[in-house]
């Protein structure tokens, strides 16, 4: 999956790489630094299909959105550098922005084969579902939708609001004036948008169109019933399953086991098509080509032996909480520059946990980081070594035994329970404690042939006076 994080134009002098960071680079691949400044960072994650794990891979910054052209040469290296690790890459997820629709577009992937092959490998592709239904809600508020002829409309939602705010006892309870006129930033919110087409909404539209005492004309009667029946919250719910044992049979994901959730997905299809949209917005083309991946993502893996998809893990609500955690780490900041997206990006990769951002436009995604134990593997940057480095040398020599060196004479045996004695360069000896420098062969004198251990690759050096404490800071090159 991949997508685009804002942040704020300017430069910075890095005194570690000596150079001015702020500027565009989009790597050798599509053309490198270039001279303009960046506005964007543009993140490509992975993330699991059967476990729900995520790893941040490749990110880049861009002087505003990355052209189709340059997105599809970077896509490219992505898949070439996850398969080349040893990922195996079944489907792509993205917003339906301009620039990703043509994307997709030149890449191939049509609303009857949404597939990608890279190097015979065939890869679905998707939209991701909650930014569809954000916008199918956005325009409804402002334009009608025709359904088989049918007009639905967003007056009998506004009106059902009006009607029930003032009671205690309320059929549609959720419904709030952030739902009906909400502001840029509640737009954002993907459960506001889900929760006006929820199944207590149309229900409360059907009890509405049979009440002839709510005021409302003829006309806007059929109105409201056509509402009724727009909601489509049964599709998101089959689109974005989050566990297997849920009350809601729908809410479950793709089963080997039950054909409900794929009979609903290909049942819908159809009622899309009868969707006509005065806005000309791809928003249900979208829809129906992200369903149609989803099926043939399923079908793909069926024959592979999986049993069960949560179609959550095919959107992008793991990326969009990477991104509120980074926007935290910057004290809340939308639009951090470069160097402090780039540091919280690198520090967010280092971390166990990430917490998803407090008010954030999307569920929490309750993915671990691939890497999840990172500092198990790694040394503090003050750290004590000698005991990493002791365990080691240990384990190489009881692996190694034929490539002991002696250093006493022939008629001496060394204690090899209690001393362990080597050479650097024919001239240093070690102690019973040896610590390693730098990474050179060790010289075996034992092999008739001169030669070296390919199996690891140590200096030995006399210990430290006094046994003094070896520090070292490191260095880390994440991504």
């Amino acid at each position: 999956m991949w997508d685009e994080m804002m942040i704020k134009p300017g430069l910075e002098f890095s005194s570690k790489y000596d150079i001015l960071e702020g500027y565009e680079d989009l790597g050798s691949d599509v053309g490198g630094r270039s001279p303009k400044i960046a506005t964007h960072v543009l993140v490509f994650m992975l993330g699991g299909l059967i476990h729900n794990w995520k790893q941040p891979f490749f990110y880049i910054p861009s002087a505003g959105p990355v052209s189709a052209s340059n997105l599809i040469i970077l896509i490219n290296k992505v898949l070439e550098l996850a398969f080349e690790v040893g990922f195996i890459i079944k489907h792509m997820v993205c917003d339906q922005s301009k620039g990703n629709q043509s994307t997709a577009e030149q890449l191939g992937i049509t609303l009857e084969n949404p597939s990608y092959t890279f190097n015979e490998n065939k890869i679905t592709f998707g939209f991701d579902v909650p930014h569809i239904i954000k916008c199918i809600r956005n325009n409804l508020i402002s334009n009608n939708y025709k359904v088989d002829g049918n007009i639905v409309s967003w007056m009998p939602i506004k009106k059902l609001y009006e009607l029930e705010k003032g009671k205690s006892c309320r059929a549609a309870p959720k419904l709030s004036k952030r739902h009906i006129e909400p502001n840029n930033f509640e737009k954002m919110k993907v459960s506001l948008a889900v929760q006006v087409f929820s199944h207590s909404v149309g229900a409360a539209l059907m009890a509405a169109t049979m009440n002839r005492d709510v005021g409302l004309n003829n006309t806007d009667l059929e109105i409201a019933g056509a509402t009724s029946d727009f909601c489509i919250n049964r599709i998101f719910d089959c689109l974005n399953a989050r566990t297997s044992a849920d009350s809601n049979p729908y809410r479950r994901g793709l089963s080997s086991k039950s054909t409900i959730v794929e009979d609903e997905l290909k049942k819908s299809l159809a009622w899309l098509k009868l969707i006509y949209d005065p806005t000309k917005s791809p928003a249900f083309s979208n829809l129906i080509l992200t369903i149609n991946g989803i099926l043939l993502l399923w079908d793909r893996l069926k024959a592979e032996g999986v049993s069960y998809l949560l179609t959550s893990h095919l959107n992008q609500d793991k990326l969009e909480n990477f991104f509120g955690f980074v926007r935290e780490r910057c004290g809340y900041n939308n639009n951090p520059t470069l160097t402090q997206c780039v540091k919280n990006i690198q520090y967010a990769v280092l971390v166990t946990v990430l917490m998803p951002a407090v008010g954030g436009n999307c569920e929490s995604d309750d993915a671990r980081l691939l890497i999840s134990n990172f500092n198990k593997y790694t040394v503090d940057e003050t750290g004590d070594l000698t005991d990493k480095i002791d365990e080691k040398v240990a384990e190489w020599f009881s692996n190694n035994e034929e490539y002991w060196v002696k250093l006493n004479s022939e008629d001496e045996t060394a204690d090899t329970s209690e001393n362990t004695t080597g050479t650097l360069n024919d001239s240093h000896t070690t102690t019973a404690s040896p610590t390693v420098q730098t990474s050179d062969t060790i010289d075996t004198h034992t092999d008739p042939n001169n030669t070296t251990s390919e199996i690891e690759t140590y200096t030995l050096a006399p210990a430290p006076s006094n046994h003094q404490q070896i520090k070292q800071k490191n260095t880390l090159q994440v991504i």
